[in-house]
């Protein structure tokens, strides 16, 4: 049996992309692709955004898939209903499968929109594939994995699904160079719940590989694919403290440390010194974390839970340790005020980061912040009524909503005020 998996759009983040090479494959689609392979189906997966050009139909004339499985964030959508459409207008007897966020965060409302889906996927996917190809469900079904998969039972991500030559190289500070990264996937759902991020579809509760099997991993990729440089693609790294000590000591012990260099992200309420210290000394040599604002009482409005002292605390230690530090900052956030956004623009300019971001306000399906802007709570309103359910115009760069006396055009005044220097200060 022949299954195709898709990342679809030449964007690969919402803005655009166009003049940033995409560094490492969709992690959920390999590890989908690679479960299916070892169960012994025939596994293609096209990732549109390293491709010069293709034609959906032509593909699969040549490849003949029995299912079609195609993941989409929400500023992706509409492409991916073209594709199902185009798919399905060629031959209606494939199985077309949607999965990802958005159709996690709205699955009805997806099969609406797109009557050439036949399956819905909701959360992780791995078994819930499986079992539709092994057993078959009704037409049109929504479709979600009632077990929570117990990472360490599943294989290594097989980077042998793609032609990794295509993906853009990230520099590593320690080998001085621009390397291939490889992302490394540690753990699955998260217990926070940002305003603006559905980031729980894959549940609340957190579940953890062991150290073991991380390291266990990147063994593998250094024989395997002969990596160096190594992507920790988790939200937030130092979840659980012990566990993360354990991990960067078995690099140390192994000596991994000298062979490798990695990146990672966290939480500032999630580290400490001795956290850094042994991140460096692991092999780590950047460290990402989004700060969102430099205002305390907006930090306290969006629940961030920590405070520009903190911030200041252990941007200050991860310098003094070695370390180069990355973040970003969000701006029309709620109850914010022209005067509370330049306390932003001013602290990120002030810190003293290797680089950082600014996004403007996005409004994601079943997140909070969608909720606050349905009640126009907080002053947000949108900004024009067609950008209200319209995931088109996810962009992060242009305002979709307003907040209080900050008009449209003023957000994006600021945006541009804000971004002035921001993408590098001091980082190669």
């Amino acid at each position: 049996m022949n299954i195709l998996l898709i990342d679809p759009s030449k964007s690969h983040a919402e803005g655009g992309t166009e003049p940033y090479g995409k560094q490492t494959p969709h992690i959920g689609l390999t590890y989908l692709g690679t479960y299916l392979k070892k169960l012994n189906y025939n596994i293609e997966i096209l990732d549109f955004s390293i491709q010069d050009s293709i034609d959906i139909i032509d593909y699969i004339k040549k490849f003949k898939p029995d299912y079609v499985g195609i993941t989409a964030m929400s500023f992706q959508i509409h492409d991916v209903y073209d594709l199902f459409r185009k798919i399905k207008g060629y031959d209606k007897n494939i199985k077309t499968v949607i999965g990802g966020s958005h159709v996690t965060a709205i699955p009805e409302k997806v099969m609406g929109e797109c009557g050439d889906i036949d399956y819905a996927i909701t959360g992780e996917g791995e078994s819930i594939f499986h079992k539709l190809i092994e057993n078959g469900f009704k037409e049109r079904s929504v479709l979600h994995s009632p077990v929570p998969i117990d990472l360490n039972t599943l294989d290594f991500p097989d980077w042998s699904l793609f032609d990794y030559s295509k993906y853009a190289k990230s520099f590593s500070f320690k080998f001085d160079k621009d390397l291939n990264i490889y992302p490394v996937s540690t753990t699955r759902g998260c217990p926070y719940k940002c305003i603006f991020c559905h980031g729980d579809y894959l549940g609340k509760k957190v579940r953890m590989r062991s150290p073991e099997n991380i390291v266990e991993e990147i063994e593998h990729d250094i024989e395997k694919y002969d990596s160096r440089f190594f992507y920790i693609a988790d939200s937030n790294v130092t979840i659980n403290m012990k566990r993360f000590i354990s991990f960067c000591k078995m690099l140390i012990e192994k000596k991994l440390n000298e062979k490798i260099s990695w990146k990672a992200q966290s939480r500032i309420n999630l580290l400490d010194e001795n956290a850094l210290k042994m991140m460096k000394e692991a092999g780590c040599e950047t460290l990402f974390m989004g700060i969102e604002s430099g205002d305390d009482e907006t930090l306290k409005i969006i629940d961030k839970q920590i405070t520009t002292k903190m911030i200041r605390k252990i941007v200050k230690a991860a310098n003094r340790i070695g370390l180069r530090v990355r973040a970003s900052f969000v701006i029309g956030l709620p109850f914010e005020t022209e005067e509370r956004i330049m306390n932003t623009i001013n602290f990120a300019k002030e810190l003293d980061l290797d680089s950082f971001s600014f996004h403007i306000l996005d409004i994601y399906p079943k997140t909070r912040i969608y909720e606050y802007v349905e009640k126009n709570y907080g002053g947000l309103k949108y900004a024009n009524p067609e950008y209200r359910n319209n995931w088109m115009v996810l962009n992060r760069n242009k305002a979709m909503v307003e907040v209080g006396n900050l008009s449209e055009e003023r957000i994006n005044e600021l945006y541009s005020l804000a971004m002035d220097g921001s993408k590098d200060k001091k980082s190669k």
